[in-house]
């Protein structure tokens, strides 16, 4: 079963699995499956079969390769590039997105899943001639940029007519965010189908001990028996002869390496460049080979051993563990060597942002040129919207500039880039690493970002502390400063239901606020008038409110109110019934966080905009808020607010009677609560419980739902959270909710 063979040993589940996938596709239907399995296993193998039964459908496929990772959409540019002449016929925004992303057009700033929409539009685009089959190898390698749109478009396909295949290495699955697409798991093949294998491709019977030390020996891999098998004679297979006491490796690198090895030296220093070029595309190797005196007769040598094929002016490996094995088997200087080549030809081609990162990695230390040069990559890539690819480039960046120079600040770039990618874990070391050593101008924006990252990451508590302690050192000399972070800190413990704390903290931020300007002083009064109202003192809050309307209404991201405040606030409104206005507000802000492509942003407004929708009577639309909140939530890694976001999500579930998934939201918002002490979602979830069982009429199930959420909002004086939980009933009171509750009691 060597790569590109047709036939299939031990594999007529998963044939005829495809062929449904293509049938279906054929009918209109669409689905998307991942491969996956260790490397040899079969996975190439089988996309080569879906290819060959494809052969009345358009077919799309590209690899992933691990020496372009960190290069954004290279491996969509590959995927799509087929269908790039139908970009025009997309919605406008979705096509200006794609055409930043894949450098066909100006820098577009969108949101990333904006490029993930138009890659769904643009694979329904093209099935609409006929039925696509897109194929994707070693998605694993693929750069995230590009794995991210694939994905999104993989989450979302319906009746296009599209099948998508993915195939993943054994381990790499979770890591790159597959869950919840089905799965191929490919097994070993067993002693039989070893043998069968074995004598398709020797034309002999394999003896059957000789067959079980095989497979034994290869663990079923066929690509590892297929390289062993070949290194044996005819008369050591079918017995006559014995097996070597010891069998050739059966490494799969290891054997291939072995074939390159037989190569002569300009062809083996010629693959090498071939591995590290990034888009397979032979003119610009060749180019880059010509700096290295290596002429063309080294491709046909290659080729003519069967390690590379070329088609119309583009050049592939035989298999994919090939290139990977002859790119790390080169020793360090050959490899930089060939990235300084390949980066002076890219130069030439104006194509300086990939040329960047083969400058870094042609770098043995330190290089102010060459970390400038990753430094302007990173921010093309902001730009463009690509936060992820800025957070590489802005890391590499830093990690290239000498000690002193701009090296802290680019770290703090990279770890806001990381943020704004949903990166937040990373963001968090970036910014550890920062902190310590910035100028003591600098330390209150990065703080913030830190408490932030801590904040959305779940450890709210932890935020909160930063932020207070913070503010307390720079008090003094930066009372604007300080009051932002002590405005910042008043959110954890409002999610804690610590809402005397909060309130305390809100008015504090105050009285440092009154040592500044006007502007300041009005969103600090917004923050705490909002803390009142959360604390039941709704008379107190509402001059507060008003004073601060202009500066808290502002929808630009770089508005006077962060984002974060300002969502704080507007929920607010809501309790307050400003319905309109909370709703105009709502709207702005998502459709900001979007064309801003600042994705970590929009989770909590879509909760929140979920929540006036469901008031309001929109409850289609309420629901795909709240399940596009939870769905953001977790691809970006927003462990405090996905609990949230279900718990919204539930309550819906609850008012349409959707019994299994209302309860299974809950169970895993509060979960996720207590893990990471977010005591308000318990009310959220009562809520949503209680409403259920109202709803069934099962009112002794009811109140013991709802009974220990409204001791625990006793207790605590008081909490926003908990007035949608009579207020969505129609009525004035907790007390009466429970009272209610009571007098439907049956007895049971």
């Amino acid at each position: 079963m060597t790569h590109g063979c047709s036939t299939l040993f031990g594999r007529d589940t998963e044939r005829w699995r495809l062929d449904e996938l293509l049938d279906r596709a054929r009918a209109g239907d669409s689905a998307a499956v991942v491969i996956r399995g260790e490397p040899g296993i079969g996975k190439s193998a089988l996309l080569d079969y879906a290819r060959a039964e494809a052969r009345d459908m358009i077919v799309l496929s590209a690899r992933g390769v691990e020496a372009e990772a960190e290069l954004a959409f290279t491996t969509l540019h590959e995927l799509l590039r087929p269908a790039l002449s139908l970009v025009d016929t997309l919605p406008a925004p979705q096509a200006a997105a794609l055409s930043a992303a894949l450098a066909l057009g100006p820098p577009a700033p969108a949101d990333r899943f904006a490029v993930g929409a138009a890659t769904l539009s643009l694979l329904a685009a093209v099935a609409e001639e006929r039925p696509l089959l897109a194929l994707v190898d070693d998605a694993h390698w693929a750069d995230p940029s590009s794995r991210e749109a694939v994905l999104f478009a993989v989450r979302r396909l319906r009746a296009d007519g599209v099948v998508l295949l993915l195939a993943v290495r054994e381990g790499e699955g979770a890591a790159i965010g597959v869950r919840g697409v089905d799965e191929m798991r490919l097994r070993p093949l067993t002693r039989g189908e070893c043998a069968q294998l074995v004598g398709h491709l020797r034309g002999v019977d394999a003896d059957a001990p000789v067959a079980d030390r095989l497979c034994a020996e290869t663990g079923g891999n066929p690509l590892a028996l297929i390289e062993v098998a070949g290194r044996l004679t005819d008369a050591q297979l079918v017995g006559r002869d014995p097996l070597p006491r010891t069998l050739p490796a059966v490494d799969v690198e290891t054997a291939f390496l072995a074939r390159v090895a037989k190569l002569p030296e300009g062809a083996r220093r010629w693959l090498v460049v071939a591995a590290s070029a990034e888009t397979g595309a032979l003119d610009e190797i060749e180019a880059a080979a010509r700096r290295l005196e290596l002429g063309p007769r080294e491709v046909d040598a290659a080729e003519a051993a069967g390690l590379v094929r070329v088609d119309a002016g583009r050049l592939s490996f035989a298999h994919p563990l090939l290139r990977s094995a002859v790119y790390h088997a080169a020793p360090p200087e050959d490899r930089r060597a060939v990235h300084r080549a390949l980066a002076e030809t890219l130069a030439e081609a104006e194509e300086w942002e990939r040329g960047a990162w083969h400058l870094a990695a042609a770098a043995t230390a330190p290089e102010d040129e060459v970390a400038a040069a990753l430094d302007r990559a990173g921010e093309a890539a902001r730009r463009r919207g690509d936060h992820a690819a800025a957070a590489a480039a802005l890391e590499r960046a830093a990690r290239l500039t000498p000690i002193g120079g701009d090296r802290l600040a680019r770290l703090v770039s990279a770890a806001g880039a990381a943020q704004l990618a949903g990166r937040f874990d990373a963001s968090a070391g970036l910014l550890d690493e920062a902190l310590p050593g910035l100028p003591a101008d600098r330390r209150p924006d990065a703080g913030r970002l830190r408490a932030a990252v801590d904040l959305w990451r779940g450890r709210a508590h932890d935020a909160r502390q930063l932020l207070l302690a913070e503010a307390a050192r720079i008090e003094r000399d930066d009372p604007a400063h300080a009051a932002a972070m002590l405005m910042d800190a008043a959110v954890p413990a409002v999610m804690a239901l610590e809402i005397e704390g909060a309130l305390e903290t809100a008015l504090q931020a105050r009285a440092v606020a009154a040592r500044d300007g006007e502007d300041i002083q009005a969103v600090a009064a917004a923050v705490a008038g909002a803390c009142l109202v959360a604390r039941g003192r709704v008379r107190e809050a509402k001059p507060l409110l008003e004073r601060a309307r202009p500066l808290i209404e502002q929808t630009d991201p770089a508005g006077a109110a962060p984002p974060m405040i300002r969502a704080f606030v507007w929920h607010l409104y809501i309790v307050l019934e400003w319905y309109a206005d909370a709703g105009r507000l709502y709207d702005a802000a998502i459709h900001g966080a979007r064309a801003a492509s600042m994705p970590a942003l929009l989770p909590f407004p879509l909760a929140f905009r979920a929540e006036l929708r469901y008031r309001t009577g929109s409850w289609h639309g309420a629901y795909s808020d709240a399940a596009e909140s939870a769905d953001l939530a977790e691809q970006t890694g927003q462990w405090t607010q996905l609990p949230h976001s279900l718990a919204v999500l539930a309550r819906i579930e609850a008012g349409r009677g959707d019994e299994d998934s209302c309860r299974a939201h809950c169970a895993r918002a509060l979960a996720l609560a207590r893990e990471h002490g977010s005591d308000a979602i318990r009310v959220y979830t009562a809520a949503a419980l209680g409403l259920l069982e109202l709803g069934r009429g099962r009112n002794t199930e009811a109140v013991a739902e709802l009974e220990p959420a409204v001791r625990l909002v006793d207790e605590r004086r008081g909490s926003l959270a908990a007035v949608p939980v009579y207020r969505k009933l129609g009525l004035r009171s907790r007390t009466e909710l429970v009272r209610l509750v009571a007098t439907h009691h049956d007895g049971s």
